[in-house]
């Protein structure tokens, strides 16, 4: 111990400090070259996770009310373009109870859709994937068409005429919550996931319809304006996603923070509207409060929890 205080280190240290600071002009590039370093790293850090990050176009990023008069529908030129059947689209969605417990007059709600239903003018529909919901039941129905499908197919579920064979039943989405719908398409298969978890897979004679010319097929959200809910965080890309970057996705939640990119790089290099990028999002609507928000509610609850320790 006396060794330790004869070789008085804390002092020596002390006066070397002093020493070096009285050297001004020294002592200002050395702390410059050890700032430029740390923002060099800290920069280095942010370009790897930009690199390295799947960023997404997301659309109504504030999220926009399903009973809304507002224009919701993503034009056919601001999406990727689809050049092979491979394809996914995810979106969150909020339904509040009370949509459960009102009568309606018909047996199903549209929530979003790849493509449109005809109108009476038109012969056939130009739909690729549709999601309605159950207004009887908290349930999903999920239509959609393959190339094997012929003109005299129908696609609108509430139809008299409706008799497409290919559709997905999706049972018991969370009310009052957030929920996380991604469908992907790869070839003849579809594949349905519900926050984070592979629902089903359907696998189709016919590879499934991903036209997108011939007409042009914008996404429409909440045609009949009869949701009492919300919809928000839309993502559609020209490729199939993987399981675990559905997971990562539902884990991030509806208020998923991105790294704002300075490169102004346009990650989807086929977006056929490159003005896209400054048109973003909607305005901000507001049914259900905070609890609604499954992801920022189980956070919380941890972080309370942890609190005691």
């Amino acid at each position: 111990m006396d060794k330790l205080r004869n070789l008085n280190i804390a002092g020596k240290l002390t006066d070397g400090f002093k020493n070096f600071n009285s050297q001004k002009m020294t002592a200002f590039f050395t702390y410059l070259i050890i700032v430029l370093v740390i923002i060099a790293v800290l920069f280095s850090v942010y370009m790897y996770l930009l690199n390295k990050g799947d960023l997404d176009i997301t659309f109504h990023e504030k999220g926009v009310n399903l009973k809304s008069e507002e224009n919701k529908n993503i034009s056919s030129k601001d999406l990727p373009t689809v050049s092979s059947p491979e394809y996914t689209m995810n979106v969150w969605f909020a339904v509040d109870k009370s949509q459960y417990n009102t009568k309606q007059k018909k047996n199903y709600s549209h929530l979003i859709s790849y493509g449109k239903i005809r109108n009476r003018k038109q012969q056939s529909d130009s739909l690729a994937l549709g999601v309605w919901i159950e207004n009887k039941t908290n349930n999903l129905f999920i239509v959609y068409r393959t190339e094997e499908d012929d003109i005299e197919t129908f696609y609108a579920p509430n139809s008299e005429s409706f008799n497409c064979p290919n559709t997905v039943t999706l049972k018991n989405y969370l009310l009052n919550e957030w929920n996380l719908l991604s469908l992907v398409v790869n070839g003849n298969n579809l594949m349905v996931y519900m926050n984070g978890q592979l629902h089903e897979t359907k696998v189709t004679k016919g590879t499934v319809y991903y036209t997108q010319n011939n007409p042009p097929m914008p996404i429409q959200i909440g045609q009949q304006k009869d949701i009492v809910g919300m919809i928000k965080n839309v993502r559609f890309r020209n490729k199939a996603y993987q399981s675990y970057e559905i997971s990562d996705l539902y884990f991030a939640g509806p208020k998923k923070f991105v790294l704002p990119d300075i490169r102004g790089k346009n990650y989807i290099s086929d977006m056929n509207d490159p003005d896209i990028f400054s048109a973003l999002g909607s305005r901000d609507t507001n049914f259900l409060h905070s609890g609604a928000d499954l992801v920022d509610g189980a956070l919380g609850k941890m972080n309370d929890f942890f609190k005691h320790f």
